[in-house]
């Protein structure tokens, strides 16, 4: 696994063209779902955990809000990155500044970011800690 900084990791996914990549990055904020059985909502993941997505990008064919509109801003002004989820089979996007790791081309990279270094604090067991570590990079 190789480490690269954040600006390189924008120029890899925006290289990609259309290809599949996959993503880990901290969420930014709770995700929220309603219980079926009480109809009340439920933290299902919080802020700071981490996601992996397999996506995409370059995929416009029906990004659109409810009512049919279109996007309701510009990801580039708030420093997003909008892709298509292969899994959950919908548009999503993701802040360049919360991602962690990647896979991109076959190639793994691990992004240091301030993110990444506040992960490794928390997580020190985890493999991205490890290898940043292992790196002589202190955390």
């Amino acid at each position: 696994m190789k480490i690269i900084m954040p600006e390189q990791a924008q120029n890899k996914i925006k290289n990609t063209h259309g290809k599949i990549f996959s993503v880990v990055f901290r969420r930014k904020r709770d995700k929220v779902e309603r219980d079926p059985n009480t109809g009340e909502k439920v933290v299902v993941a919080k802020a700071g955990d981490l996601r992996e997505m397999n996506c995409r990008t370059e995929v416009k064919s029906k990004l659109a809000t409810p009512n049919g509109e279109g996007k309701k801003y510009v990801f580039s002004q708030h420093e997003l990155v909008s892709v298509y989820d292969l899994v959950a089979k919908g548009y999503r996007s993701f802040a360049w500044k919360n991602v962690i790791s990647m896979k991109v081309n076959g190639e793994k990279y691990i992004v240091l970011s301030e993110q990444t270094l506040d992960y490794c604090q928390t997580h020190p067991t985890s493999e991205i800690a490890k290898i940043v570590e292992s790196s002589g990079i202190e955390v």
